[in-house]
């Protein structure tokens, strides 16, 4: 059936299961998708690296949401003309519209690739963390020509009355790029990089599955020879921004929450140790050397520290004994709270066990 039927001639209730249902089932492929995603890089490469995917991926769904208003903004006129029978007018923004997310696939993406350093740094991130946000967003950038274009196509067969071509199609690529991320993290073992490569090839052998119909000439719309106006891309982005602004906020508010988590917790760096104790930085290097001698911290690349299970337990057993010391000046004393914590603080590093205990077991008595 060819959209002119589908959409005059059948029934609206009918309509609506018969183009509702698949789009729901599409939905929820993709959702699957994503989960499974986050439990591959969970589960197989660990918390540093899934807390990366999840720092980069806002700027992946913009990227996105960039192609998206392309498509979006596409089809209102595409749909208004095949609606009037003017199918050539249709093709010929269905043409320009599929060209235009190439070129600013290869534009935004070139972009990410260049930027993706600066912003992940940006939010904060350093080290390690900030070096798998980067190589996840970057593979992105590089696939961002072929993989964009797949959620326009989408749209594109939906126009044509092929919403159970469309289903299938998105369900494939869920599957296929389950299996291929599966395949270049346990089999290739290629870490991040590989998560984002394997969702990358999925969308674009998916987008390429797509479009054989349309380079066939069986579908409605049709490539023509593309003739660009100024009107036409004033159209499209006018129809496709209330879509983009929707995507995008969502996004940012993302953006802002990462910069806010990165910044409040997660791991740290030497520098960071230099600022809060007001020393120098190379005191600070001995000072966490001898700790990772003593197996307290590890530190990974470009300086990023967190301590180790026995550096943990130290840290919280010192903490409670900090405590205890002062609600002792406190209560016993009447010192005031920082008073308190500052005598708490210089007496666990200049007393030994054994007046520490004394000390402390004078805090429990009534």
């Amino acid at each position: 059936m060819n959209s002119h039927e589908l959409f005059t001639n059948t029934p609206p209730r009918k309509l609506f299961f018969f183009a509702a249902l698949p789009g729901a089932v599409s939905m929820l492929a993709s959702a699957l998708y994503q989960l499974f995603d986050g439990m591959f890089v969970g589960q197989f490469l660990g918390s540093t690296p899934f807390a990366a995917l999840n720092l980069a991926m806002p700027f992946v769904i913009i990227n996105f949401a960039l192609a998206d208003l392309i498509g979006v903004g596409s089809s209102v006129p595409i749909s208004i003309h095949l609606g009037r029978h003017e199918d050539e007018e249709a093709s010929n923004y269905f043409t320009c519209a599929s060209i235009l997310i190439v070129l600013a696939g290869v534009v935004v993406g070139a972009a990410i690739y260049a930027a993706a350093p600066m912003m992940i740094a940006l939010m904060g991130a350093e080290g390690e963390f900030a070096s798998l946000a980067v190589s996840y967003l970057r593979v992105y950038g590089l696939c961002s020509p072929v993989t964009t274009i797949v959620f326009a196509v989408d749209n594109f067969l939906r126009i044509c009355g092929k919403t159970r071509e469309s289903m299938f199609l998105n369900i494939f690529m869920s599957i296929l790029s389950v299996a291929l991320e599966a395949f270049f993290l346990l089999v290739l073992r290629l870490g991040i990089a590989g998560a984002a490569l394997g969702t990358c090839l999925g969308m674009a052998v998916t987008a390429v599955v797509a479009y054989i119909p349309f380079l066939r000439g069986r579908m409605l719309l049709r490539f023509r020879r593309p003739r660009f106006s100024r009107a036409m891309i004033r159209k499209i982005v006018t129809s496709g921004a209330p879509n983009f602004l929707n995507n995008i906020a969502g996004r940012i508010t993302s953006i802002l929450m990462n910069v806010l988590l990165v910044r409040l917790g997660g791991e740290i760096a030497s520098k960071d140790v230099s600022t809060v104790l007001g020393v120098s930085r190379p005191s600070v290097h001995r000072m966490l050397e001898n700790l990772g001698n003593s197996g307290l911290t590890e530190k990974k690349p470009y300086g990023a520290v967190k301590l180790t299970e026995e550096g943990l337990r130290l840290a919280e057993e010192l903490e409670a004994r900090r405590d205890r010391l002062l609600l002792l000046f406190a209560r016993r004393f009447g010192l005031s709270m920082d008073q308190s914590a500052l005598a708490a603080t210089l007496l666990l590093s200049g007393l030994n066990e054994e007046s520490l205990a004394l000390l402390e077991a004078a805090s429990q008595t009534p």
